[in-house]
């Protein structure tokens, strides 16, 4: 018997609505992000002396100094060097090396500038440093957007709402990201003031900070109600389908963007987790999960399982819902997590009870295939594969439990319905990216795969190889000499590959010498094309279909390193 190594029957984490954290989150119609990743940071070594000089001058948009503003000169893998303009708003980075820098500086009240940007939020060009060489630059920073308003409770002000400002930005042909703003929160007057925003269009909401959890007030009608106070959503919504958009230009102040806390009815759902052999399903997790939009009270959304089985969800608004339950993936004898999940309608009014009975989730299996020339092939015992739930254009890890054994073959156990991509942490396989993932002969690394209720799938292939692509060339204007001041969108031919996560669309900006450079790409048709310098991240497909039209058509082979000049037309 093949001596199995149990990586973690990881846990990774919950598939949670995140209803208000302040981080990226997309609104299809009605949708904010779910997951928040723990990110912590390893310092990294100091950057290597040198022979390059790179100075310049920071300048607003009158042209005049801005004096006292933080410069950040980051090359990859290196810590950021820092200097601090002085009156005249000049700098200078000396004994750097022959390397791709990006340059950043920041002041109060201004926006955050990268060297080349042609307005706040886009791309910047990179700098790249020859031995010896010593460039001269401008950076030019932009006055903040401000946005004020005030939090009220029926015409009476609201002290410790907090208040967020998403600036929203096309992620797919139907979806738009949320980029919030550092929060603040209101006085005591109720009054609250954003400031160093970037031009861009926005919604605004805000939730108490101090909530006074379920009260009991008298209704329209005279009679006793428990409620609690609801997200704020600009001008008079619940949630941000309904929030209304506006646009702010740089510099510009928006007063009047006032919010209104509501009062609603709430109620709970409780009931009984259990196995399928009776016992109580104690240590459960239970997600309730909105099928309509945002659920914008604070509190409900998750608990946990008691010992008896037993759980109860305070909170909960009017709604169409799935409550949605899942073991402890450490439970004794259980093989994995098991699932449960149910769907109902709440008036936010009458208690609900239901029952929950966890049943086994599927199991997704395969083999792991290393096709390369000379990398020193990872161990088993170090290779960590994660299942990846896919909702548009965000991904989450899902509680599964994770075997591997010494021939590579895997297996993960308890696997819940969905839209799956399985992933690698890139550090357990140095050298190596994955080629491919097959899944009944479809790659999933392009077409994620389908689990239904308690469906098997054991014939996944997922191919590792050493050999990487490199596509890179030089950007040429009319005239003739090198063009920094452009994008270069490389997508595939193909417009199945078009989709909201694709492997293969990418867009970069040159460097100032008007080079750029594409790696690990998979292999097939695409196409290059040079666009203005403001596109802005991926393009949705009705962009690409007008790049497609006149640009150039290449194909990269396995390995292939290919150069390719573009002209400015």
């Amino acid at each position: 018997m093949p001596n199995k190594t149990d990586l973690g029957n990881r846990l990774n984490r919950n598939l949670s609505r995140a209803i208000w954290l302040f981080v990226l989150a997309v609104v299809p119609v009605a949708t904010l992000g779910r997951g928040v990743a723990q990110l912590s940071r390893v310092r990294q070594p100091s950057l290597p002396s040198g022979m390059a000089t790179l100075s310049g001058t920071v300048l607003d948009e009158a042209g005049l100094p801005v004096g006292a503003a933080h410069v950040t000169l980051k090359a990859e893998g290196f810590e950021p060097a820092v200097r601090v303009a002085d009156d005249q708003g000049r700098f200078a980075f000396t004994d750097l090396p022959e390397k791709l820098f990006e340059l950043r500086a920041t002041s109060s009240d201004w926006i955050e500038t990268i060297y080349g940007q042609m307005r706040p939020g886009l791309p910047g060009t990179p700098i790249r440093l020859a031995v010896g060489q010593h460039v001269n630059v401008v950076l030019r920073m932009f006055r903040g957007a401000i946005i004020s308003g005030m939090a009220d409770d029926g015409g009476r002000p609201v002290a410790g709402i907090r208040v967020i400002a998403s600036r929203l930005e096309p992620l797919s042909d139907d979806e738009e990201v949320q980029l919030s703003t550092q929060p603040t929160e209101t006085d005591e007057q109720g009054l609250y003031r954003l400031t160093g925003l970037q031009p861009g269009r926005y919604i605004v909401f805000g939730y108490p900070t101090r909530s006074a959890g379920e009260v009991t007030r008298k209704n329209e009608l005279g009679q006793d109600e428990v409620v609690m106070a609801s997200g704020l959503y600009y001008p008079d919504a619940t949630g941000p389908d309904t929030a209304e958009r506006f646009a702010l230009d740089t510099g510009e102040e928006r007063r009047g963007i006032n919010l209104h806390l509501h009062w609603v009815p709430v109620t709970c759902i409780s009931g009984v987790v259990r196995f399928a052999d009776g016992q109580p399903g104690s240590g459960a997790s239970i997600q309730l999960e909105s099928e309509s939009s945002v659920d914008s009270v604070s509190g409900s959304g998750q608990t946990i399982v008691d010992a008896t089985g037993r759980f109860e969800l305070k909170g909960v608004v009017a709604g169409s819902y799935k409550i949605v339950a899942h073991s402890n993936p450490s439970a004794p004898d259980r093989g994995g997590p098991q699932w449960a999940h149910t769907t109902m309608s709440s008036d936010g009014r009458t208690p609900a009870e239901v029952t929950l009975v966890l049943e086994p989730g599927a199991t997704v299996s395969g083999v792991i295939v290393f096709d390369g020339r000379s990398t020193p092939l990872p161990s088993p015992d170090n290779l960590k594969l994660w299942l990846g739930s896919l909702s548009g254009s965000l991904m989450y890890d899902v509680p599964s439990a994770f075997w591997i054994d010494e021939s590579r073959r895997f297996t993960f156990r308890g696997v819940p319905p969905g839209h799956f991509k399985i992933n690698v942490q890139p550090e357990t396989a140095r050298g190596w990216t994955i080629k491919s993932e097959l899944v009944n002969g479809r790659d999933a690394l392009d077409f994620p795969f389908d689990i239904r209720d308690r469906e098997d799938i054991s014939n996944v292939v997922i191919t590792f190889t050493d050999q990487h692509t490199e596509l890179s060339g030089t950007v040429l204007g009319a005239d003739g000499r090198p063009n920094s001041d452009r994008t270069v969108v490389l997508f595939a031919a193909d417009d199945r590959y078009w989709t909201p996560r694709s492997r293969r669309i990418e867009t970069v900006r040159p460097d100032i010498n008007g080079r750029f450079s594409f790696s690990g790409l998979p292999t097939g048709e695409y196409v290059v094309a040079v666009a203005e310098p403001d596109l802005f991240g991926r393009p949705v497909s009705s962009v690409l279909r007008i790049l497609q039209s006149g640009s150039i058509v290449t194909t990269l082979r396995e390995g292939e390193k290919k150069m390719l000049d573009l002209q400015v037309r």
